[in-house]
């Protein structure tokens, strides 16, 4: 069920409530922030769906998926970050995606379910496209289970949306402090959708690290030396497609020395088989690293907190002095220049 395709009937009921999203216009009314939840009575999953295109730019309807969607949602929205990491950021929010595009961003298999379908449309932004956003991955082709969440989205969007119109207040229940979530309950064997409200959870969203002790034990028989280092973990802007696979975009991990900003070792990293999977590896990553290097510096530099706690994991073997900065300085110099060096490669 996973890799299945959605059926032709799955994709007219997507295209039909495209057409009913365009014509009630509800970003005319809500901004992407103004966030309800939709349940996936199938796997309990919850949503997050924000309404985008108040600024007129980008119309689209987006399912923020689990705590981790909408924890990346407000992430994105609250902090600032150079402008060469939005496409990363966005890549790393969980989500699928029904927007309105031109009809030149389409790709051949969007056009020949249009064509199969006999739907035509006309102008900019006016064309239906439907993308499954998985960390690290290439933004893809829905599957028919991502499908079925993303019709009932649609629906509770028209639903919602037009409730909102009348009474806004009920986008914030429990005195703003709660989401709205829309769910599915069976009632003389009918089923119908009602108003919850959802509380984010006190679950913990630290990192369950594998480590690699062997490499860890080789690290406390380096020597120190008398040196400041930069630390970054960043992705490629250019994916990588590999056989019968979702393209990825694969990350770097770079250290720099802090005077003259000497690049002293990088190392690419597929984010397989899936983003979290390679957080858990980074401290083994990181070591595997600083072997390479034959000694450790006395001093590292990170903005990252991710990247902060791998390095706290090892801590007790790396006896180095380790900080989380808000701007690394030679490090995000040459992260620009490793990503517009992609970027003229990938032109050529």
């Amino acid at each position: 069920m996973q890799n299945k395709m959605p059926s032709t009937e799955e994709y007219r009921t997507l295209y039909d409530l495209m057409g009913k999203i365009k014509e009630i216009a509800p970003w005319d009314e809500l901004e992407e922030v103004d966030l309800f939840a939709v349940q996936n009575p199938h796997t309990e999953e919850i949503g997050f769906i924000s309404i985008m295109g108040s600024l007129g730019e980008h119309y689209s309807i987006v399912v923020y998926r689990g705590e981790e969607g909408l924890r990346e949602f407000w992430n994105f929205q609250e902090s600032e970050f150079e402008t060469e990491l939005t496409l990363q950021r966005i890549i790393e929010m969980p989500q699928l995606q029904a927007s309105f595009e031109d009809r030149d961003y389409l790709f051949k298999e969007d056009h020949k379910t249009i064509k199969k379908l006999g739907l035509t449309f006309r102008g900019k932004s006016a064309w239906p496209m439907f993308r499954s956003y998985q960390p690290g991955f290439m933004p893809w082709f829905i599957n028919s289970a991502e499908a079925q969440f993303l019709i009932m989205a649609l629906e509770q969007t028209i639903e919602v949306s037009q409730r909102a119109d009348e009474d806004p207040a009920i986008l914030l229940p429990d005195d703003g402090n709660g989401y709205l979530l829309r769910k599915r309950t069976s009632k003389g064997g009918q089923f119908e959708w009602q108003d919850f409200v959802w509380h984010e959870s006190a679950i913990s969203n630290q990192i369950e690290f594998v480590s690699d002790m062997i490499a860890f034990e080789k690290l406390k028989s380096l020597p120190h030396k008398k040196m400041a280092v930069e630390m970054d973990v960043f992705m490629s802007h250019h994916s990588v497609m590999e056989k019968d696979g979702r393209p990825y975009y694969p990350y770097v991990l770079m250290l720099l020395e802090t005077e003259k900003g000497l690049i002293l070792g990088h190392k690419v990293i597929p984010p397989l088989p899936n983003l979290a999977a390679m957080w858990r590896k980074m401290p083994s990553i990181i070591a595997d690293s600083l072997l390479k290097l034959s000694y450790l510096p006395m001093e590292i530099y990170v903005e990252s907190e991710k990247l902060f706690s791998s390095l706290s994991h090892m801590q007790d073997y790396l006896n180095s002095s380790v900080s989380c900065i808000q701007k690394l300085f030679v490090a995000s110099e040459a992260r620009k220049s490793f990503l517009n060096f992609g970027k003229r490669q990938a032109k050529r």
